[in-house]
């Protein structure tokens, strides 16, 4: 398993990294979805672009139980995310790259594999998990049968008399 992408280590040879994780190797995610046990498979391929650009073409597949926002159950999203990424020296260097990659300025000489891949899943989730369906949306029957609403307006009423 390589725990950090070493850019110095990148050659003109391509190098495939296959991988499979459970979610709660991933600290980051498992405050936001509920299947901690549930595998994420990872394919990486490192290559340089015009013999000096780190390239990371890539895909991540993983089931991600989240907690749907209108009712609080749970909802499933089966997340196939693809992605290219380029690691630049200063912005020159993105013309050498396609538009479909995406661009980051990096001056480091390694960074965390699993850091790295949870940036690329967070950004995959959805903003607001919802069913695909109509739920209903999340009440607290016990606290509105202890809590009965007051009408604003009954002092009103004792003025009145």
């Amino acid at each position: 398993m390589v725990e950090r992408i070493e850019f110095c280590k990148f050659t003109s040879k391509p190098y495939l990294f296959l991988h499979t994780y459970k979610i709660k190797d991933f600290d980051r995610i498992t405050d936001i979805v509920c299947n901690f046990e549930d595998p994420v498979y990872v394919e990486l391929n490192f290559s340089l672009k015009e013999n000096k650009i780190p390239c990371i073409k890539g895909n991540i597949k993983l089931n991600a139980s989240l907690t749907c926002q209108n009712c609080l159950g749970e909802v499933n999203n089966k997340l196939n995310i693809n992605f290219k990424t380029g690691f630049l020296q200063n912005e020159q260097e993105g013309g050498y790259l396609d538009s479909d990659y995406e661009k980051i300025i990096f001056h480091k000489k390694s960074i965390s594999t699993i850091e790295f891949i949870t940036d690329e899943i967070l950004m995959s989730m959805p903003m607001f998990a919802k069913h695909s369906y109509k739920c209903y949306q999340y009440q607290n029957d016990d606290y509105i049968a202890k809590n009965p609403t007051k009408n604003p307006f009954a002092i009103l009423k004792s003025i009145k008399n």
